[in-house]
């Protein structure tokens, strides 16, 4: 009997501590905080996915601005090329005449003087032909980068040919006052 009581006693005891205990306050507590994490993890999510359709956005935008980007470069690159060779002509041509009538120079040198200007004029109107080539057939291979980079040397070459024209242009003008000058000391 004694080990009978002893043993309902010992088991009696580990019974009790097997029963679970009830809060109700502490489980209302571990509810809220879960569906407030519930609640944040919504929002989380929510937020990425915002966040990725802005990142899609931004980089359709940003392809977009590229592409403009590179239709100003070139649209850029050939008003410039357009305003240099105009300029080119235009200074060969005032050149000429001055040079013309500045009675300095012989035909043969007045035929001179002409070809030099010629040679540099359909220089520069090769580039451009170079240049209408990557807008036109060849362009259509290139990406824009390289579309861009072949109008920028085109665009470099008719300004060293515009260079070109002026230093003859100087050149001879000096050419034409040392005569004149010659002359009017000879006598």
């Amino acid at each position: 009997m004694k080990k009978m009581l002893f043993f309902l006693l010992f088991v009696g005891h580990a019974v009790l501590a097997q029963f679970a205990v009830f809060n109700p306050s502490q489980d209302a507590y571990n509810i809220l905080d879960k569906i407030q994490t519930k609640k944040q993890t919504v929002e989380a999510i929510r937020q990425t996915a915002m966040l990725r359709q802005q990142v899609s956005t931004l980089k359709k935008t940003a392809d977009f601005v590229k592409k403009v980007n590179q239709r100003v470069k070139t649209v850029y690159y050939l008003t410039e090329m357009e305003k240099v060779l105009t300029n080119t002509i235009k200074t060969s041509d005032q050149s000429f005449n001055r040079l013309k009538g500045s009675n300095q120079f012989t035909t043969v040198e007045l035929n001179i003087i002409v070809s030099n200007f010629g040679r540099v004029i359909m220089a520069s109107n090769r580039a451009v032909g170079l240049g209408n080539m990557v807008i036109e057939a060849n362009g259509l291979k290139m990406d824009d980068f390289q579309r861009i980079e072949r109008l920028s040397q085109t665009h470099k070459d008719l300004l060293a040919l515009n260079r070109e024209i002026k230093i003859m242009n100087v050149q001879y003008e000096y050419m034409a006052q040392s005569r004149s000058l010659f002359n009017a000391f000879k006598k």
